[in-house]
């Protein structure tokens, strides 16, 4: 599993579009969700680098970070 912060970003959402190409599992990490689109092998998770409560579990069963 790798988590990407900032997955609704320019670049962090390229990144989790490439990987989700590659078929590999993401935990892609955003403040808004319902921005995200739908992709193969993507969890999209509600989470904010300046709340450390919302972080909490994010990074559970992580074998990679990718943080942007």
């Amino acid at each position: 599993m790798i988590v990407v912060t900032g997955a609704t970003g320019h670049i962090g959402s390229e990144l989790v579009r490439l990987l989700s190409k590659k078929d590999l599992p993401v935990r892609a990490v955003t403040r808004d969700p319902q921005r995200a689109q739908s992709l193969p092998g993507v969890e999209w998770v509600k989470g904010d680098l300046r709340d450390s409560f919302s972080l909490l579990g994010l990074f559970r069963g992580a074998d990679r970070n990718m943080v942007r």
